[in-house]
């Protein structure tokens, strides 16, 4: 059967939607032959609050007061190894240390991560992960983050259950991050009838599970061998579930002709903001522009002057809109040639 526990850090309803940085590079650090010391970097673009840093780390022997130091842009966070959650299956420990950072993280920017150990055993980071909610005022979501340290056997399985929504849910979805030791083994997440496999991988990375708006409150993860000469656990690390009424952005593209230009319209008839928007106009399978358009707010529209040379209406030109949601970046692609004939 599964072994260890997730814990829940982050629970409630917020104004924006959770914000996620994850560096997924094994590290190991102590013993004869490794580095005491090794740096990250996290890179936040949105302004997030609350943001909550944690590390995850494996080792054949985890004292509770071995020598450990982990700082966290340029304060220092611990100087004991002291996690939250310790999990250990066969010979092998697995730990979780949960860190609120949100007085340090004051503003968007990069923010280096320095993990020291001096154990006379090795010890392996495995991921440090970064999780907040990114302010925004047009929308509002219910968001559980559960970390820690479940080890899954093959043949086995590990189940969680996530508090029940507080209200209407049009968008949710679930991040997982875990490690799959083998590419001959499949790690399954069953939620409800959704369902996700995490299959032909080898290490620690994170995952995304788009979930329907009706769904269950239980995650299941199963894992299995599929190759009878593998061998190894999953661990899963952490959740990260949210549900929200918001529909989301939703961009109509409309285009005319004004002199020697085409003027592009963007207009959002949503209800979030689309978020970093791009405007690149490919006409004969060339960029002919490209300009950034920013944050088009819902209600809002956003006009550019696209200089064309030659008649537009002799050669296929799309108008492709690039932006940022909630649910992930988005493509939208109009056929300026078709629309200027009419």
């Amino acid at each position: 059967m599964a072994v260890g526990e997730l814990v829940t850090y982050l629970h409630g309803r917020f104004k924006g939607y959770p914000g996620r940085v994850t560096v997924s590079t094994p590290t190991k650090l102590g013993g004869y032959s490794n580095p005491r010391r090794a740096e990250f970097e996290v890179s936040i673009d949105k302004e997030m609050e609350p943001v909550l840093l944690t590390v995850y780390v494996s080792g054949k022997s985890l004292l509770p007061r071995m020598p450990w130091r982990v700082r966290f842009g340029t304060v220092n966070l611990i100087r004991e190894f002291r996690p939250q959650t310790l999990t250990t299956y066969k010979e092998r420990s697995y730990a979780a240390m949960v860190f609120d950072v949100t007085k340090i993280v004051r503003e968007p920017g990069k923010y280096p991560v320095m993990i020291s150990c001096d154990s006379a055993e090795p010890v392996e980071v495995s991921a440090v992960e970064v999780v907040g909610i990114v302010k925004d005022e047009t929308m509002v979501s219910d968001v559980v983050y559960s970390a820690g340290a479940a080890v899954i056997p093959p043949g086995d399985s590990f189940s969680f259950r996530f508090p029940a929504p507080e209200q209407d849910v049009r968008n949710a979805g679930v991040y997982i991050l875990a490690t799959v030791p083998s590419t001959q083994s499949v790690l399954k997440a069953v939620m409800g009838e959704a369902s996700y496999e995490i299959r032909n991988i080898i290490g620690t990375d994170e995952y995304y599970m788009r979930l329907p708006p009706t769904t269950s409150d239980d995650i299941e993860l199963r894992y299995e061998i599929l190759n009878p000469l593998a061998t190894g656990t999953a661990v899963l690390h952490s959740l990260t579930l949210f549900r929200t009424p918001n529909e989301g952005p939703r961009l109509s593209v409309t285009a005319r002709l004004e002199g020697g230009n085409v003027v592009v319209s963007i207009s959002n008839e949503g209800d979030t903001a689309a978020e970093n928007t791009m405007l690149v106009v490919i006409s004969a399978g060339h960029v002919v522009f490209r300009a950034g358009i920013g944050d088009v707010l819902p209600g809002r529209t956003i006009t550019r002057e696209v200089p064309i040379k030659g008649d537009i209406k002799g050669r296929r030109t799309v108008a492709r809109v690039i932006y940022d949601t909630f649910m992930g970046q988005r493509i939208t692609d109009v056929d300026l040639t078709t629309m200027l004939k009419g």
